[in-house]
């Protein structure tokens, strides 16, 4: 591509030509005939646009698979004015008062993304870019009263903003032409409208483990965002640069990121290439996208846990910028919302069978999803705290498929937040409890800790058997990124040093990857070992084992033991199942003519031996009852 020439004042001149990016010098070659921004007094110290000036991008742009290659160094400038600078952080806290994250975008003068490929430099300029700040606990104050920035904060870059909201910004502040908006509205930056930069918040030291847990999660085929590496600056009006260390890069979540994934080479689990996953039919018709949600607590008037337990209609929405972040909050076809693939996922997991849940959630990539998030051992994930996630139901089939977020807690990084008391290492990959306790999502108690539980335990095996789980390839990632950027961290303005010897202290330090994943996979074989036992030796509590001959008796047979109408069916090697319209005055048990014994359900749904009888009493609805001989268990729906 080649950069439009454009006739500029003699002082924007001197200023193209006179800047520098800070940069890991060892690893960076500028090229002088590359067009850069300044670092100079002339960059405006006020809220007003540049104009008349083109960004610039490389001749070769680069590729989206580069950008995110780690063996390529990047560095990241934010040219800003003070003014602009105490804007956020005043946002932050108007905001805060509210019990609401800012939404509004403020105005960096440029922002500038060196990427070194092979000794080659890429240069890309662009200017009026909007930044805000990111992120939930990690929101706080970041520059004082006389402009003096004293702490790191996430961003969120947007290249796409016009600031054209006169609540914000007047026209005297931002006046731009018309054509240059229209540019900005569809602007990108290698194929992203926006872009995420998270600083190293919890400590880890080893700087890789946030990003390691999502290339992990990639390679086994679940769709995570990617992740880079970056130097960052903050030119603070021209004239003040501020090392902020290294950062993350990440890409968002949003439908483009679902059209990116699947326009790419990589394999996911059961999802096709997006010319076919765009002619789908299930979701909103007329549209390309899948229904997608980011799941949180919420923010604002309109919060609870995304647990997958409540229908509540108030759960699911729009973001609403002045007053709500909803818990389940749709990211795609915003302007026609639609949430029946939802509520009838939460619906079909409060009520249905293992069968019913698999017709509405993809099995085989949830397994491979959790088996992941089990070594990795995340205590702020879906599974331990209902948090940082996303949902896509693909309009292919209305299944669902999990994409994990956020991922700055993984792989024994306890720092702040340690709620096992061992960074997750010594936890059970067959835990019924969450982080506050006991699990309440049926997506777990329904398939992997219990009929699926020997599909998870395949999927397991595969990720414990991999590179992933090695000292050596942890540290080949490490070496590449320390290289890049150790220089970096040295006078960097929250200086976090390179290392793999992180010492654990509960939750005011780290497990170092080598000290975790020995506990974690000592904790995983432990967990398979009693899993084959329970093959061989079947829980005490289960007093049918082994048992095929069921009967339902009760009043609507006068007690016959063995009346073949009311004779269960195998569905499964060790399932039996039986279904009938539920009359008056229902009471039943169940007979099992291989021990001769009478059986009714305890509060565990247990088979126990004679007792009370169970009563239903829901007239004219369909029961349906299924056996599990292997755990021993009734499990039964009504409909």
């Amino acid at each position: 591509m080649k950069v439009k020439k454009v006739l500029l004042p003699v002082f924007l001149l001197t200023l193209l030509s006179s800047c520098s990016v800070n940069t890991p010098s060892s690893n960076i070659t500028k090229k002088t005939s590359t067009p850069t921004i300044a670092s100079t007094n002339s960059i405006p110290k006020s809220s007003t646009a540049i104009e008349n000036l083109e960004d610039i991008k490389p001749q070769n742009e680069v590729e989206f698979s580069s950008f995110f290659d780690i063996q390529n160094a990047i560095s990241t400038e934010i040219n800003i004015s003070s003014i602009e600078l105490q804007k956020l952080n005043r946002d932050y806290l108007n905001y805060k008062n509210k019990g609401l994250k800012s939404p509004i975008y403020r105005l960096a003068d440029s922002v500038t993304i060196a990427i070194n490929i092979a000794n080659q430099e890429y240069k890309y300029v662009y200017y009026n870019v909007g930044v805000k700040m990111k992120g939930n606990t990690s929101r706080h104050e970041f520059i004082d009263k006389d402009s003096n920035i004293y702490d790191n904060i996430h961003f969120k870059l947007s290249f796409e903003e016009t600031f054209d909201d006169p609540n914000y910004y007047s026209e005297n502040e931002y006046n731009i032409s018309n054509e240059l908006k229209e540019k900005y509205k569809n602007r990108k930056f290698i194929d992203m409208s926006k872009l995420d930069l998270r600083y190293n918040k919890n400590k880890d030291q080893s700087y890789i483990k946030e990003y390691y847990a999502l290339s992990m999660y990639r390679d086994f085929g679940i769709l995570a965002p990617h992740c880079t590496f970056s130097s960052l600056t903050i030119n603070q009006d021209g004239k003040n640069k501020i090392n902020y260390g290294v950062y993350y890069v990440e890409e968002p979540l949003n439908k483009s990121f679902i059209k990116r994934s699947l326009s790419s080479k990589d394999t996911y689990i059961g999802m096709s290439d997006y010319s076919e996953e765009k002619k789908g039919k299930y979701g909103v018709s007329n549209s390309k996208y899948g229904q997608l949600y980011k799941a949180s607590y919420g923010v604002g008037n309109i919060t609870g846990a995304p647990d997958m337990t409540r229908n509540d209609s108030f759960l699911f929405g729009v973001e609403n910028i002045d007053s709500s972040e909803p818990p389940y909050e749709l990211k795609s076809n915003t302007d026609n919302p639609d949430h029946t693939l939802i509520t009838n996922m939460i619906n079909t997991l409060n009520n249905g069978s293992y069968q019913d849940i698999a017709n509405v959630i993809d099995l085989d990539y949830f397994y491979m999803y959790e088996a992941v998030a089990s070594v990795l051992g995340d205590p702020d994930d879906l599974r331990n705290d209902y948090n940082n996630y996303g949902l896509y139901f693909r309009k292919t089939d209305g299944k669902m498929v999990i994409i994990p977020i956020d991922k700055d807690r993984e792989l024994g990084v306890s720092m702040d937040y340690d709620p096992s008391g061992n960074a997750m290492s010594l936890v059970s990959v067959f835990s019924s409890q969450t982080s506050a306790g006991k699990q309440l999502n049926n997506l777990y108690n329904k398939t992997l800790l219990a009929d699926g539980k020997s599909s998870f335990v395949d999927s397991l095996k595969t990720v414990i058997n991999s590179k992933w789980v090695t000292n050596e390839y942890f540290n080949s990632i490490y070496e590449i990124v320390k290289n890049h950027y150790e220089d970096v961290t040295k006078d960097a303005l929250c200086n976090v040093s390179f290392s793999l010897n992180e010492t654990y202290n509960g939750s005011k330090g780290n497990k170092s990857f080598s000290t975790y994943i020995k506990e974690k996979l000592n904790t995983i074989n432990n967990d398979l070992k009693n899993y084959n036992n329970e093959l061989n030796n079947p829980d005490s509590n289960n007093i049918i084992y082994g048992s095929s001959e069921f009967y339902l008796t009760g009043t609507m047979d006068n007690w016959s033991m063995t009346s073949s109408d009311y004779r269960f069916t195998k569905i499964d090697d060790n399932k039996y199942s039986y279904s009938m319209i539920i009359p008056n005055n229902f009471e039943c048990k169940i007979y099992c003519n291989d021990k001769k014994i009478w059986l009714r359900a305890d509060n565990d749904s247990y088979l126990r031996e004679d007792g009370s009888n169970m009563k239903f009493n829901d007239v004219g609805k369909t029961i349906i009852f299924i056996i599990d001989t292997f755990t021993g268990k009734l499990s039964y729906t009504i409909s």
